[in-house]
């Protein structure tokens, strides 16, 4: 039994060897986040529904399932931080109201952008699929929608979104 432990590690190790080589072919390190955690997500998966946590331990499952989460917080941070940046408030000379909408159509515009890039980004799993989407909605509706209270003082016709319509594009 020993020895189809090391096998079986040996295979895993060499399947997320390849998964790197094939990441870095991405130029997109967004794309590389996401398709590493996607993957990563399926081999974990497999190694648990097939009863390998047992030869692997219960400590490579962890490991794993971290380097999953590690991936998701970089490709959220990588794909959806320059939106949310869009909403902080910055000097201007301006004025107030000004910067607020522009903040505000800034957002809208790479989110925009953003979304229909990465639409057609497949997780073939679908309970994963949906962590995902909810992970992402609740990081930028969150966001968007603290920034609209806090703002609440700016006229409504430069909100492209309510955090609600932002949602819908998940679900």
């Amino acid at each position: 039994m020993d020895s189809l432990d090391h096998i079986v590690q040996d295979l895993i190790t060499c399947l997320e060897a390849m998964l790197n080589r094939v990441a870095e072919a991405y130029d997109f390190e967004a794309l590389k986040c996401f398709f590493l955690m996607n993957n990563l997500q399926f081999i974990v998966k497999q190694v648990e529904d097939l009863g390998l946590s047992k030869l692997l331990g219960q400590s490579w499952v962890q490991v794993h399932r971290d380097f999953v989460d590690q991936y998701m917080e970089t490709y959220l941070d990588l794909s959806w931080g320059p939106i949310l940046s869009c909403l902080s408030t910055r000097k201007t000379m301006l004025g107030c109201c000004f910067r607020r909408s522009s903040n505000i159509v800034r957002f809208c515009l790479k989110f925009d952008s953003t979304y229909y890039n990465q639409e057609h980004w497949k997780v073939e799993d679908p309970l994963f699929r949906e962590v995902v989407q909810q992970t992402v909605c609740n990081k930028v509706a969150s966001a968007y929608q603290a920034h609209i209270e806090k703002s609440r003082k700016v006229q409504r016709q430069y909100e492209w979104y309510t955090s609600e319509l932002l949602e819908v594009h998940w679900m």
